[in-house]
């Protein structure tokens, strides 16, 4: 059996794959590690990709996870690699937040409002159902600060511009974090927002197992 490696969006685990049904594959959880001062997502993917021991994965990444897929996707050209409400270079990124990054607002803000859960986050991440508003509320509350001050700095410094050619860039038409037209993306999910990988699943487990099959004939 295949195995595909999930890598979750900020300071999430395994819990965002919860829904997700891949029957033909084993799934494989990839750990977040603890990032060395400074360091740049592109080392810092390098160091994950040690979990991935497989020569030719599936991998998938949901946001900041989706980025670490993008450059892991780079020490396995054999690798089908996806990404879910992400960006693969840092031009897809608003510019806003390469602003915020440049004026150093991070580091200022206080831990406390990094994970704050209410209503408008709700918004922000689409959102569907008590049942998802919890899950993100004890997510968030789970988030180390540390990593998500270090990982939300790193975004706004990261300078990548390669596209792997083994990568399949899905996103959604709602998405309130990562706009959709800041993004060139592969697939389109309609009405998909941030939190998609949770309630708009039958439609990327389809993509996945379309280019599993093809990959077949």
């Amino acid at each position: 059996m295949r195995k595909i490696f999930l890598i979750g969006g900020l300071g999430a685990d395994e819990r965002v794959f919860q829904n997700m049904d891949l029957p033909q594959f084993d799934k494989v959880f990839v750990k977040w590690i603890n990032p060395a001062k400074n360091e740049s997502i592109e080392n810092y993917a390098k160091r994950l990709s040690t979990q991935i021991k497989e020569p030719k994965p599936y991998i998938l990444g949901v946001s900041f996870g989706g980025m670490m897929a993008t450059e892991i996707a780079k020490y396995y050209p054999d690798a089908d690699v996806f990404i879910v409400s992400s960006a693969k270079t840092y031009r897809e990124l608003p510019l806003l937040y390469r602003i915020i990054g440049r004026l150093g607002v991070l580091k200022i803000l206080p831990v406390q409002f990094l994970t704050y859960h209410n209503r408008i986050v709700d918004w922000f991440f689409g959102v569907k159902n008590s049942k998802e508003s919890d899950l993100l509320k004890s997510i968030l509350a789970d988030t180390d600060t540390t990593f998500l001050k270090w990982a939300l700095q790193q975004i706004t410094l990261w300078r990548n511009e390669e596209i792997p050619s083994n990568l399949m860039h899905i996103h959604g038409d709602k998405d309130r974090i990562l706009p959709i037209n800041f993004t060139k993306p592969n697939a389109v999910i309609h009405e998909g927002g941030h939190l998609m990988i949770l309630n708009k699943t039958p439609e990327i487990e389809n993509i996945i197992q379309q280019k599993f099959t093809s990959t077949l004939i």
